[in-house]
């Protein structure tokens, strides 16, 4: 390591040995040492900087992030909208015209999906509305408005497609109307 260094611990306090830290920046092996893991040994060094811990595990942050997948279970339940998710793509779309039904397709991201998915609603006279596509390099996730309803044998007609993996509908009884 070179010898103008800086080391940073934000992962956890024990990680670092702060007896060897204290020796190499004493002996100049290192630069600096940047830490949210404050201790007496290094509060006073002038070539430690200590910033605030900003821990998940406050009372706090609890009640936001209880809040906050609350929010976004309910998005997904209402409007399949997917946010924060390690293996799918974050897609929000919110209904900006009259819809009658929410159609939900996920599949492996490979081309053509959606034309084949768009033409097999278009076979079926269900005009798209809107279509929002998302991928993560493995998966699509597709949010399909439409202005009429989407019929079981649709959507195992849609499943039957290579490569697809999965679809949802959300009926509209009265259409989305949001004015933003």
């Amino acid at each position: 390591m070179k010898e103008d260094a800086l080391l940073f611990n934000y992962a956890r306090g024990p990680v670092v040995d702060e007896n060897v830290v204290i020796k190499a920046l004493e002996d100049g092996k290192i630069a600096g040492h940047i830490s949210d893991f404050p201790s007496p040994k290094l509060i006073d060094h002038d070539k430690v900087l200590l910033t605030p811990h900003l821990g998940a595990s406050t009372a706090e942050s609890e009640e936001n992030c209880a809040c906050m997948a609350v929010k976004e279970l309910k998005g997904y339940l209402e409007y399949g909208n997917i946010t924060h998710s390690v293996n799918f793509p974050n897609v929000e779309s919110i209904p900006t015209v009259w819809v009658h039904t929410r159609l939900i397709v996920i599949n492996k991201d490979t081309p053509g999906m959606i034309g084949l998915m768009s033409n097999i609603l278009g076979k079926h006279d269900i005009n798209i509305m809107s279509y929002t596509n998302k991928s993560n390099g493995t998966l699509g996730y597709n949010i399909i408005d439409t202005a009429s309803a989407v019929s079981p044998e649709v959507c195992k007609e849609i499943e039957a497609v290579d490569g697809v993996i999965r679809t949802r509908v959300i009926p509209v009884k009265s259409g989305f109307n949001i004015t933003i």
